[in-house]
């Protein structure tokens, strides 16, 4: 004892149990690709979180989200406030997803591609090989990263020069921080 209800458009007639069905189905298979792209894109955040030392939790808090990829990226967390300002918060996203991928060793080009590409580019920095290089981190394991120039030297009374273990600039005797980088040595 079926019922077929008929819907009249445009003076044409369509089924409109049929109908209706198609355009469930339809907006069920988007709601599903959306719901497995979103899932893919916390976790990615997540790795990136944790990846840069912060708390992966924060990938999924709302503004506070924001304000930690701030502070990874090294820009100052009061910036966040430009998320809630037309124009200003592409700025922001601009600048923050640059930075971002230069923080992973990446170049501002692929920050620039990540804005364009996230969905993709995220997940592979997430997952990547590349590693946080923020500031103060040093992944070097006591080696030189700088070849060309000689380590610094321990002890008193030494007349070698000293240079930076973080961006290798020559330090002034008797410095407390580098005055490239401001290291503390």
């Amino acid at each position: 004892m079926g019922y077929n209800y008929e819907v009249v458009i445009d003076g044409g007639k369509f089924l409109g149990s049929g109908l209706l069905a198609m355009i469930v189905g339809l907006f069920m298979a988007i709601m599903v690709f959306a719901l497995i792209i979103a899932v893919i894109m916390i976790i990615a955040q997540w790795k990136i979180y944790t990846k840069a030392g912060k708390p992966g939790w924060a990938a999924i808090v709302p503004i506070y989200s924001q304000i930690v990829l701030l502070e990874i990226c090294d820009i100052p967390t009061w910036q966040v406030l430009f998320y809630f300002i037309p124009i200003a918060n592409v700025y922001i996203y601009f600048v923050s997803q640059i930075e971002l991928a230069k923080k992973f060793g990446k170049t501002a080009g692929y920050g620039v591609a990540m804005v364009f590409f996230g969905v993709i580019l995220l997940p592979v920095l997430a997952f990547g090989h590349s590693q946080y290089q923020g500031s103060g981190t040093n992944t070097n394991n006591g080696e030189n990263p700088f070849p060309n120039q000689p380590q610094q030297t321990q002890g008193a009374g030494t007349n070698t020069p000293a240079f930076c273990s973080q961006c290798g600039s020559q330090i002034v005797s008797g410095s407390t921080f580098c005055a490239n980088c401001g290291k503390q040595l």
